[in-house]
């Protein structure tokens, strides 16, 4: 049941659809997967950024139930890095760029804070159910 119910949970499905959508980013850096142009690399950049903005919302409301104390400083340590992360990627996906060169340190960028901001939202993630299981939460 408690597997059941952490998929049906709004934090791990926006976790689980980023992590998705990193990847086939990933898979364009090594002409693999669904993303053929580098316009499909950009504007899954911008998906990717709404979708960490929609996790932030979240996370934010289960941070209310969390007790005051280490976990609770923890995550909200983490989860306060989540919109810097998310400006500095749609910001670099939003600057345009003229020739090969240009382009690919572009595509180059936009992987790197893609890879930036997976990795707070690991660990936002992570620290959600650490907080959950300790004090017995319900994940929204």
């Amino acid at each position: 049941e408690r597997i059941t119910q952490d998929e049906d949970n709004d934090i791990v499905k926006r976790a689980k659809n980023m992590s998705s959508m990193a990847f086939s980013m990933y898979q364009f850096t090594r002409g693999e997967g669904a993303l053929k142009t580098t316009q499909d690399l950009f504007t899954q950049g911008e998906y990717f950024a709404e979708e960490a903005n929609r996790l932030y919302k979240v996370v934010r409301q289960f941070s209310y139930q969390v007790p005051a104390g280490p976990h609770k400083k923890e995550l909200m340590e983490h989860l306060d890095q989540i919109p810097t992360y998310v400006q500095q990627l749609q910001f670099t996906v939003k600057n345009p760029t003229v020739g090969k060169a240009a382009t690919f340190t572009k595509v180059d960028n936009v992987i790197q804070e893609t890879k930036n901001l997976m990795n707070v939202i690991s660990k936002v993630v992570t620290t959600c159910f650490v907080c959950a299981t300790k004090y017995e939460l319900r994940l929204p």
